[in-house]
């Protein structure tokens, strides 16, 4: 878990996890699955002060050569 942000704040968030799908449609796809709506209404009995859930875009690089 984050304890302390750079300028030495407290954390906005304690714990964060990162969840890759190969497109929208699969990112889509696993939103509407029973295994996604029973893993989000878990969500509350381990994250008591809240969740935030961010949706991003990546583009994945290689090294430079």
């Amino acid at each position: 878990p984050a304890h302390r942000t750079a300028d030495g704040e407290p954390a906005p968030y304690s714990r964060v996890s990162d969840v890759y799908f190969d497109d929208t449609a699969a990112r889509d796809h696993a939103l509407a699955s029973p295994e996604m709506a029973e893993a989000l209404a878990d969500v509350p009995n381990f994250a008591t002060g809240g969740v935030t859930i961010m949706f991003c875009e990546y583009e994945d690089y290689g090294p430079a050569a």
